[in-house]
């Protein structure tokens, strides 16, 4: 959950130094998932890694005035760096993204390193922590690294202007555009960021590298036997394609913005982020992985977009409200006299609001259809046990009780995933009959949560070094070949309903 900035505190002097030891993470248990029944089985190939993510509380924020709850030795910058280091050597992900990481990034990348991560990180100029995406370099290799800015340059068209270039039957509409009170655009300003990263598997370009090199040996003896030289099949044509495989995946991290009204800035946010890894993704079409502080419940349309829930007239009423908390908030920042946000639900009749916020809920979900890696079956994180084991397909899901304890309780981090992605017509004019036409992603396990006993009466405490608790999922991606992926349903998206 993010804070409201205070005084920066930064790694100076530890209030405990002089501690016999540093903290250090009792591990938490993993949660085995089982195969549901509609999990495709069959020829494939593919790889496991897994990926944790982790808003770290970065030190201009973590004051006394915060965190009554917390004592001061466990809001110390160092003491908390310290752990939150433990946490990572203690699980070694394949892949982490971090929040609010704040102060000078220098001595996360050198501890980072030495645990064998090379880290890339990205904030925003004005503020004084940002985001990090750090890989194991032994398993993977970087193509790109983007950073993504969701700051004042991000506008939309206000409600008013949009609602006066419609043409609205008469009677229906306004008379005349309220542009004396907002403006033709609004700014969605709020100093957050993302990243995003193109990992390529390491393996995967080793094998990729030999087969190239058989493919032109091949096609340059041809008509020829080389002794003991076993030519794969796809090797067999110089026109075969070598990437036969899913060799990387893409990577993105977030931190949106805090204000809980604010549920339409951080859907405009997110929509910036999936488009911008959409044209990063769109001829490599990687699995794609999202994971960070979205500062959103799993009752806010945001969550519910990302994962495919039918929107009811309650979701459509918050994300209208915070159109009318947005103009406000322009109308107050220009200087210009303010005005009930109310005015402008009166003004605009609501099924044009409706419309106006369709439009973005519309572009979210052509970007395609996510999974929470966390979002298991109904008493899941109730059970005492560490492998889930289920029947069928089950009706209730939910999320853990919570991933932040302080002031607030409550879920806001997640590990969003693509689960199925059909990648058949990426570009069709490279396309050949032999490469996978689908790709399969799903979690194997989860670190489970720790139970409410173990952060009362809030944290950070002495075993959990942030306000936020850490996500670790172990995933599965699956390459499934055309003969078996042609059986398998379409993966385009379920509709969303506005009623």
């Amino acid at each position: 959950m993010c804070k409201q900035p205070d005084k920066p505190t930064g790694l100076g002097p530890s209030l405990v130094q002089s501690r016999s030891a540093a903290l250090r993470p009792v591990p938490r248990p993993r949660l085995v998932l089982p195969d549901l029944p509609s999990t495709p089985t069959g020829p494939a190939e593919g790889f496991d890694f897994t990926l944790m993510t982790s808003n770290v509380l970065a030190p201009s924020l973590a004051s006394a005035q915060w965190f009554p709850l917390s004592p001061p030795e466990y809001l110390d910058a160092t003491y908390r760096f310290e752990g939150h280091i433990e946490e990572v050597a203690t699980y070694r992900p394949s892949v982490l993204c971090l929040q609010e990481m704040g102060g000078h990034p220098g001595p996360w990348l050198k501890e980072l390193k030495r645990l064998g991560y090379t880290a890339r990180t990205a904030r925003v100029p004005r503020k004084r922590h940002g985001v990090c995406i750090a890989y194991n370099h032994q398993e993977w290799t970087e193509r790109r690294f983007d950073r993504i800015l969701l700051a004042d340059h991000i506008t939309v068209p206000s409600l008013d202007r949009w609602c006066a270039e419609r043409d609205w039957e008469s009677g229906g509409g306004l008379t005349a555009p309220m542009a004396t009170k907002t403006t033709d655009r609004w700014s969605i300003g709020h100093e957050n960021i993302a990243a995003v990263a193109v990992l390529d598997r390491r393996h995967g370009l080793a094998e990729r590298s030999k087969l190239s090199a058989l493919s032109q040996l091949a096609s340059q003896f041809s008509d020829m036997t080389v002794d003991g030289l076993d030519l794969p099949d796809d090797c067999a044509s110089p026109k075969a394609s070598v990437t036969s495989g899913i060799d990387g995946i893409v990577v993105c991290t977030c931190h949106l913005y805090w204000d809980p009204v604010a549920s339409f800035d951080r859907l405009v946010q997110v929509v910036r982020i999936l488009e911008k890894v959409r044209k990063i993704n769109q001829r490599l079409m990687y699995p794609v992985f999202l994971a960070g502080d979205f500062n959103t419940k799993p009752s806010d349309p945001l969550y519910k977009i990302l994962t495919s829930q039918k929107l009811h007239a309650a979701d459509f009423d918050r994300l209208t409200e915070s159109v009318a908390a947005l103009a406000y908030n322009q109308s107050a920042s220009r200087g210009k006299p303010r005005f009930d946000p109310a005015t402008l639900c009166l003004q605009i009749p609501r099924a044009r609001q409706v419309d106006y916020v369709g439009v973005w809920v519309d572009r979210l979900q052509a970007l395609g259809t996510y999974q929470s890696a966390y979002r298991l079956p109904a008493g899941a994180y109730e059970a005492d046990t560490t492998r889930l084991h289920w029947e069928s397909d089950p009706v209730t899901w939910c999320e853990p009780p919570f991933t932040t304890y302080c002031d607030f309780v409550g879920t806001l981090d997640y590990v969003f995933y693509m689960g199925r992605q059909d990648t058949a017509g990426a570009d069709e004019a490279d396309c050949d009959p032999d490469r996978v036409h689908e790709v399969i992603c799903r979690p194997l396990f989860v670190l489970r949560p720790p139970l409410a006993g173990e952060v009362a009466p809030g944290i950070p405490n002495e075993q959990f070094p942030s306000d936020h608790i850490s996500l670790l999922t172990g995933f599965r991606v699956q390459a499934l070949r055309p003969a078996f992926a042609a059986g398998r349903p379409s993966s385009s998206n379920p509709s969303l309903g506005r009623h």
